[in-house]
């Protein structure tokens, strides 16, 4: 929504529209809610009005933000694609046709643009995970298509299955699948060991620089990663590699640390201890500047946390059941008690230092919150004596051998079998 230049409207489910400021908000945003049958006891329900509003917005215009699958989810799998997108898309197309005098000149083969967009999680069962988006070939609603749902309604019902199919198509080209989140997992880190290797020299982004590989040349590679494994997961070389790689990310889960950590580790017991220094030092600066946010925000969060709680349990609110709408719920309970309470201190020091104090505390505690937030002092630290503590116990240059073994034999393996992908 932020790469385009055009107004983009998010379609959401209708139960969001209830929710308290959400509600509002959502409106604001021009927003389209669609009744979901799961959402009202399983029954069918009529989104005539929906897919009418939405075609409007794509009528004059404006784009459309759609999650196909209809539903939230957190499995590493796309789900099956409901209808509503294609009928909003043929629905907007057979207007246009029709009112092509009002409008500019129509072209034929590119009446409304339907664009695949893959959002590829690294952890999608973890909070504030990487992720990387990726554009895939617009599928064009055409003339003749409009004129072949225009026969009958089954004509019309064949078009758009034919529709979804396609888009069902598009987005598997843009999105990583996987049975389970360990296998990605494991993948995402065989693709770096291999990448880091020097064995690939992709183009880079910006040419006549030293940088790292464009994100369309990583993006294609992980797809390919993903195509070789599902071919070759039986392989007993694949699979014994695969239990591999998959100890050694469980090793770096419970250093908290990243590959890229191990490459350029130090094998001087003195660097970790300056590290682990600089750690604490750190937590010395940091904790005296984020502990007003902490005492002022702290509150704040453990109350929009219960108020979820208690409204996913009061039968007045059957709506926000599931953890999406906690979370949402959170944000706008956050949204509007922040404001409340940054009053209220407000009024406080007015009342006891003066009006002049008013604007400096609450901008220090806005800045110490931030910061208590962004850099979470004491996760931090504790992260850091737990890598260290172990880092001390364990054998450096052993694990370092231990990558490098890993590393060769996933090139080997991609340079064995890289052909057979072609």
């Amino acid at each position: 929504m932020c790469t385009t230049d055009r107004k983009v409207s998010p379609i959401g489910k209708s139960t969001l529209f209830t929710v308290p400021v959400l509600g509002a908000l959502l409106r604001a945003l021009g927003a389209v809610p669609v009744r979901r049958r799961q959402d009202y006891h399983d029954q069918v329900q009529n989104n005539s009005a929906a897919i009418d509003a939405m075609a409007s917005i794509l009528v004059r215009g404006d784009g459309l933000c759609i999650f196909p699958e209809g539903i939230s989810h957190d499995a590493p799998e796309i789900h099956d694609l409901k209808t509503g997108f294609a009928r909003a898309a043929m629905s907007a197309a057979n207007t246009l046709t029709k009112d092509a005098s009002s409008h500019q000149v129509i072209d034929e083969e590119h009446i409304v643009a339907i664009l695949p967009v893959g959002l590829n999680y690294m952890d999608k069962d973890r909070f504030r995970s990487s992720v990387f988006v990726e554009y895939g070939a617009p599928l064009w609603i055409t003339a003749k298509d409009v004129k072949e749902a225009s026969v009958s309604e089954d004509a019309e019902h064949t078009i758009i299955k034919r529709i979804t199919a396609q888009l069902r198509q598009r987005m598997d080209v843009v999105t990583l699948t996987a049975p389970s989140w360990d296998e990605l997992r494991v993948l995402y880190l065989a693709q770096e060991l291999y990448l880091s290797s020097g064995a690939h020299t992709p183009e880079p982004e910006h040419k006549g620089k030293q940088s790292r590989p464009a994100a369309r040349d990583v993006a294609a590679m992980a797809h390919r990663f993903l195509e070789v494994y599902k071919n070759l997961k039986n392989d007993p070389e694949i699979a014994s590699l695969f239990r591999d790689v998959n100890e050694y990310r469980s090793q770096l889960d419970l250093m908290h640390l990243r590959d890229s950590n191990i490459s350029t580790l130090s094998v001087s017991r003195a660097v970790l201890v300056f590290k682990l220094v600089r750690s604490v030092i750190g937590l010395a600066l940091l904790f005296p500047v984020s502990l007003p946010g902490l005492i002022v925000h702290g509150p704040l969060g453990i109350l929009c946390h219960y108020l979820a709680g208690w409204m996913s349990k009061n039968q007045d609110h059957p709506e926000i059941k599931d953890k999406d709408q906690l979370a949402h719920f959170k944000i706008m309970s956050a949204m509007v008690l922040a404001p409340i309470l940054y009053i209220l201190i407000g009024i406080a020091v007015g009342f006891t230092s003066g009006a002049r104090y008013i604007f400096p505390t609450l901008v220090t505690i806005f800045i110490s919150g931030w910061i208590a937030i962004s850099y979470r002092p004491f996760t931090t630290v504790a992260n850091a004596l737990s890598v260290a503590a172990k880092l001390m116990l364990i054998d450096i240059k052993t694990l370092k051998s231990r990558r490098r073994m890993l590393q060769q034999r996933v090139v080997h393996a991609v340079q064995k079998h890289a052909s057979k992908s072609q």
